[in-house]
């Protein structure tokens, strides 16, 4: 049984279509075959799938394409094949039949041709799905043939119109970005990496609509961290050395004296991460020094006007120190990180507000990757998600002791690779959001006992960023590899719906 699959993205039209293929193919009942014993298997009409779908599709089963952006097009390619010595002659007019409630809004943009023979690969059809409005959408997808055991194949197919957003479009202008809301306002910091420049994009309609502007011409291509309190802004962000902007309206304007360099020490600002509380910021990254890696700490307590020398904390040193991300509640801080000369990972805690330090072994298996961990701090609980790649497996680890004692959880097994996995919590959940062919969302509502997965959205993404509100409203930032944009998305119901 043979099955193939690709991804391509296409803009007809000023229309962003993003293409996934399913195949088609037609084989013996009870499975395997080829064209060596063709003459043997009657014709058997399965479709065959990849990942985010099961791998078979059978006759009255379900695909579903998941949220798709108001102002693009999705598409849906799959293949007939047939392993049988006699063709399949395909007799419906049209060959590919599309009906239901939302028959309109999916449009078999390529027909197959007849009769299906063995061994032609070439045999594709297209359906196109574009959402005119948001909320789920369901067609049938109908093929009629002189197969003797399914004359007439049909499967549903589902698209869900969503609020996922373009933000920056045209060249790599969306990596490395981080998310904030406030209200009914969306921030977004990025990097451009065709202009290399630092951006800011603001949204007052809840993502709807955005203003852009460039906040820094001089930027490395490494982490960018946002966050909000009234009306200021804060971002960080590296040029060789770890520097900060600050906006006193909402984004409007980022005065020149606004703007600092918070650390200067070598090679810094690697791998940065900032939290806040009020107008106290908190900043993890790491000082690449010539023989070992330095886990740094900085803190204002003015929104960024001043940092002081005596608020600047030199952690831990090790060989090699990544993916810093950082996270605050009341007095305590904690820092999670991969300690590569070790290959554990680590959780750095502060109950004083940042002024002492201790250091936490979280998970001892070499397998950890070196893929995106993060951390999220309510009250003495400490929640890590991260990605183990000896048990091929989107982990999660919990203190409620604050890193006295830590619990670990699969969210996911089997898994080949989670390049990206960010958390975020509230008093009530706890949400992960991680690639795995596409953006998913865990969430728990019981401390991580139990796991709800879905997936929000059928994209090829990297740089994944989450923000969660405490009335359950969440913001998500992804750069999106096909076409290269910035998405941004947008739930006002703990993730049910986009």
């Amino acid at each position: 049984m043979k099955s193939k699959m690709r991804a391509i993205g296409r803009n007809i039209s000023g229309i962003i279509m993003t293409t996934v293929m399913i195949t088609l193919v037609t084989c013996g009942g009870g499975g395997g075959g080829g064209a060596d014993d063709s003459g043997d298997l009657p014709p058997d009409l399965q479709i065959y799938g990849s990942t985010p779908f099961q791998e078979w599709i059978p006759n009255n089963g379900t695909v579903d394409i998941c949220n798709v952006e108001l102002t693009r097009s999705q598409n849906f390619h799959f293949d007939l094949n047939n392993y049988s010595k006699d063709p399949v002659n395909l007799t419906g007019t049209p060959l590919v039949e599309i009906s239901g409630p939302d028959a309109d809004l999916f449009v078999v943009t390529t027909q197959p041709h007849t009769p299906v023979i063995d061994g032609d690969y070439n045999n594709e059809a297209t359906i196109t799905f574009t959402p005119l409005t948001l909320g789920e959408k369901t067609a049938t997808v109908t093929i009629q043939s002189d197969d003797p055991d399914t004359s007439v194949f049909t499967f549903t197919i589902k698209g869900h119109g969503s609020s996922f957003k373009t933000v920056d479009s045209v060249g790599s202008v969306g990596r490395e970005s981080s998310i904030a809301l406030n209200g009914n306002n969306v921030y977004l910091s990025y990097y451009d990496d065709t202009n290399y420049d630092l951006k800011f994009g603001k949204s007052i309609d809840s993502g709807v609509s955005w203003n852009k502007s460039v906040i820094s011409t001089d930027c490395d291509r490494d982490k960018t961290a946002i966050r909000v309190n009234g009306s200021d802004v804060y971002i960080c962000y590296k040029y060789s050395t770890l520097k900060f902007a600050k906006s006193t309206d909402g984004g409007a304007t980022w005065p020149a004296a606004n703007k600092k360099t918070i650390d200067s020490t070598g090679i810094t600002g690697v791998s940065l991460s900032m939290a806040n509380n009020g107008s106290s910021l908190y900043v993890s990254y790491v000082t690449n020094g010539a023989d070992f890696d330095e886990l740094r700490f900085a803190k204002s307590t003015d929104g960024g006007t001043t940092w002081a020398s005596s608020d600047m904390k030199l952690i831990t040193v090790s060989y090699l120190l990544f993916h810093t991300s950082i996270s605050v509640s009341g007095n305590n801080v904690a820092i999670t990180y991969l300690d590569h000369e070790t290959g554990y990972l680590k959780c750095a805690l502060s109950a004083d507000n940042g002024n002492t330090w201790s250091l936490a072994t979280v998970d001892n298996s070499v397998g950890i990757y070196l893929t995106e961990m993060s951390v999220a701090v309510n009250g003495n609980n400490v929640f890590i998600s991260y990605y183990n790649d000896t048990d091929k497996c989107l982990r999660f680890a919990k203190s409620t002791d604050f890193g006295t004692s830590w619990s670990a959880k699969t969210i996911k097994a089997g898994v080949s690779f989670v390049p990206y996995a960010v958390i975020g919590a509230n008093s009530n959940s706890i949400y992960v959001l991680y690639y795995q062919g596409g953006i998913h969302l865990a969430k728990s509502n019981d401390s991580g006992a139990t796991w709800e997965l879905s997936l929000i959205h059928l994209v090829s993404a990297y740089d994944l960023s989450i923000t969660v509100t405490a009335d359950e409203h969440l913001g998500v930032s992804y750069f999106c590899n096909t076409p290269a944009d910035l998405i941004s998305g947008l739930s006002l119901d703990g993730g049910a719906t986009w």
